[in-house]
């Protein structure tokens, strides 16, 4: 078995850790408690942070999967080896090319049905994995946000609990992707084809490289700022907080949000400079400690992407409230007003991801206790409150055990007959510890469907699709099979979740990336 058991760690922060400490390497091409995903705005490719939560390696791993290879790969199979009579294939994308040139790959991958349910495809992820593109990166990371800067750049922001840091890794999808240094953390990236760990006479990776210290935001001078708490008359080096966490990005602003969990701090870091001078700022603590000293600042979220003076939401795993701030001048983080969620919920204090729809108007949040889905009513008061969002709880959604991560689309349903298109939005709940996804309508307001995604902990997603009229990155690739891609964390599996309107195979998983603990080990 590849993974029988769920180590869970807590570390807490104090000093820099070295990537370079021995220890055993990590393999660059396997699944090893995938943690995070985050999908390239090219739409083809995804960036997968292992979390290494047992800790049997030197440090976790990030990676990239070609995905658009692997639903063409799985497209394939289900034309060539359909699980049923009722098993019609869709058609396969016209991004895929030759149909015929995917059998070589379903060989190599050893796909298959799956023992449990053999209408799900399992293929090893090694076949899909660009073998020289793997880093190493600190243990834990939990989460990746993507900044793209032209069409074949990009800059990955990592946040790995365990150092504590966020890793900058540069992404250079120009080049020749065969060859390391599509994934950039290092001083020297020449270096990397002479480095330990590297063959040079096969072209194979076979330790993935640790990512240089100078790449990993952990301090910043502070001056004279109200959070300034070491150095000498207010000014000298202060620690990034410990237990970063969620993230968000704001381009318009060149500004990436981060929340940390033990101490209820947001930390501002510029995303156009290097990782030694990003850390611009770390606000006080957000809410009062727990009775063990943690804050449980899990997630934030903008109001108004792009409007310099908008309003922040800041979520809490340990209080039942809801905290805003906004940035003001010189990156000091302002805190505005804080809304309980107490009236809605007897306990209601593990409050964890938050998402605005767009124009702010609503804003849905999953809130682990009780297990749930609030929509929040986030538009301006009309009585006399100065424009202040009302901030009032509409609708509440009975899910799946400890729910964390969502994710939200706005798409187009066909209506019926003689009726116009319907706009809907569609929300997908994570929920670790049922194994399960939601599909949640909070207009309805109600649970669509439950997707059982695998036996290892469902951590996070991200989508090959973006909302219906939304603008996408010029070099996206044409419009194909609408997937989402979740990581089952224990498991070391990434699946394939079929969310196209009206496929026969619609709200079910399809395929794994990776094979289960089954004990079957290619």
């Amino acid at each position: 078995m590849r993974i029988t058991l769920l180590a869970l760690a807590a570390l807490v922060g104090g000093c820099h850790w070295n990537l370079n400490d021995p220890g055993t390497d990590p393999i660059p091409t396997q699944l090893y408690f995938p943690s995070a995903i985050a999908m390239d705005p090219g739409g083809r490719y995804a960036y997968i942070a292992n979390g290494n939560a047992d800790l049997k390696y030197g440090g976790g791993t990030v990676m990239v999967a070609d995905m658009l290879v692997f639903e063409c790969t799985i497209a394939r199979y289900r034309q060539l080896h359909p699980a049923g009579p009722l098993d019609v294939a869709p058609p396969m994308s016209p991004s895929c090319g030759d149909p015929a040139s995917f059998d070589p790959i379903i060989e190599g991958a050893k796909c298959r049905p799956d023992p449990i349910d053999p209408t799900i495809v399992d293929c090893d992820e090694k076949a899909f994995v660009l073998p020289n593109a793997t880093v190493r990166v600190g243990n834990f990371a939990s989460g990746i946000r993507i900044h793209r800067i032209d069409k074949t750049k990009r800059r990955l922001f990592v946040v790995v609990r365990g150092d504590p840091s966020i890793t900058e890794i540069d992404v250079d999808l120009g080049g020749d992707l065969t060859m390391p240094g599509v994934l950039n953390c290092f001083n020297d990236v020449r270096s990397l084809t002479q480095r330990k760990g590297y063959d040079a006479v096969n072209n194979v990776t076979i330790a993935p490289p640790p990512c240089d210290a100078t790449w990993l935001v952990q301090e910043y001078t502070c001056d004279n700022k109200p959070t300034c708490t070491t150095g000498k008359d207010g000014m000298g080096l202060t620690q990034l907080a410990s237990e970063p966490f969620g993230m968000e990005l704001d381009v318009a602003n060149n500004r990436l949000l981060v929340s940390h969990l033990a101490t209820g701090q947001v930390s501002l870091v510029d995303i156009n400079v290097t990782a030694n001078k990003a850390l611009k700022s770390i606000s006080d603590p957000f809410f009062p400690p727990d009775t063990l000293g943690r804050h449980g600042g899990f997630a934030l979220a903008q109001k108004d992407p792009g409007d310099p003076s908008s309003l922040w939401y800041l979520t809490s795993s340990v209080n039942p409230q809801i905290a805003s701030f906004r940035v003001g001048r010189a990156d000091v983080i302002i805190p505005s007003f804080a809304f309980g969620l107490s009236a809605s919920f007897a306990q209601g204090t593990d409050v964890r991801a938050i998402s605005f729809e767009p124009g702010g108007q609503r804003a849905f949040v999953t809130e682990n206790n009780p297990p749930s889905l609030l929509t929040i009513d986030t538009s301006a008061r009309t009585d006399g409150g100065g424009g202040t969002p009302n901030n009032i709880v509409r609708d509440i959604v009975d899910v799946c055990q400890t729910p964390s991560h969502m994710g939200v689309r706005r798409i187009n349903r066909p209506g019926a007959p003689g009726t116009p298109t319907q706009r809907s939005t569609r929300i997908v709940v994570v929920c670790f510890l049922s194994s399960q996804l939601m599909v949640v309508d909070p207009d309805r307001p109600g649970v669509n469907d439950t997707i059982f995604s695998g036996f290892g902990g469902p951590n996070d997603l991200d989508f090959n699709f973006l909302d219906d009229g939304a603008v996408a990155a010029p070099e996206a690739l044409p419009a194909r099979p609408r997937m989402g891609f979740v990581t089952n964390y224990t498991e070391s599996t990434v699946s394939m979740v079929d969310f196209e309107p009206g496929s026969v195979s619609e709200n079910r998983v399809i395929a794994r990336l990776g094979f289960p603990p089954d004990g079957f080990q290619p």
